[in-house]
């Protein structure tokens, strides 16, 4: 049995703390329903997706990074924390300096530079810098599978991404692309056969999910005979 209410706990206060948070009226159709999805596979499959958790976004008159700088710092976009104004002022010096760049000097920073220098990059409006960053001979997976979530990565990048043997063959990186709202039909087909069992289970009996990618997540499970 659940243990008692701490001592002076009133019930009203008790409901409220169990109660489901409310959804965000402001939130857009993509806002809400990746998310759910994408906390709903790390269930069905926690060894493959666990590292995706990511604290909530704090929001913007906290003081939080955009998201570019939090990439840069191999993090969420997330506030800093105390005593760390330096880093963030040291951030965002680096940002402006490489704002100034031309484009083949943004081009070499992007193959050569550093994590924070990739994460800057890699929300340059300019497909082809974002490309550059995704060459990057240093790039990390734990870098990738916060690019894959990025609503704002170019077409061109997004393409990149799902043509690459490197990175669309990991399984956690397939399901952010899979779940990726600008992923053509094609290419999300194509991914769920990297994905595992567990996972395109939990896909083919999740609502929203569209139908032709139900039906081959069920076909896929049908042909390997181990669920």
């Amino acid at each position: 049995s659940p243990p008692p209410p701490a001592r002076g706990t009133t019930t009203t206060q008790i409901q409220k703390d169990s109660a489901a948070p409310e959804a965000d009226p402001t939130a857009t159709d993509t806002q809400t329903k990746v998310p759910s999805m994408a906390a709903m596979l790390f269930v069905s499959d926690p060894k493959f997706f666990k590292e995706d958790q990511q604290a909530p976004a704090a929001p913007a008159s906290s003081g939080a990074l955009p998201e570019g700088e939090a990439l840069a710092a191999g993090g969420s976009p997330e506030a800093p924390s105390a005593g760390d104004n330096g880093g963030e002022a040291a951030l965002r010096k680096l940002a402006a300096k490489i704002a100034a760049m031309t484009s083949a000097q943004k081009k070499q920073v992007a193959i050569s530079g550093g994590p924070r220098e990739r994460g800057i990059l890699i929300q340059d409006p300019d497909p082809a810098i974002q490309i550059w960053v995704l060459k990057n001979p240093d790039l990390t997976e734990a870098e990738v599978r916060r690019i894959s979530r990025m609503t704002t990565l170019s077409a061109d990048a997004l393409e990149f991404l799902l043509n690459s043997r490197k990175w669309a063959t990991l399984p956690s990186v397939a399901l952010n692309l899979l779940l990726h709202p600008n992923t053509p039909l094609p290419a999300q087909e194509r991914l769920l056969t990297v994905l595992p069992t567990k996972v395109l289970m939990a896909l083919s009996q999740k609502p929203g999910v569209a139908k032709a990618i139900a039906d081959r997540a069920k076909e896929i499970m049908l042909e390997r005979k181990d669920y």
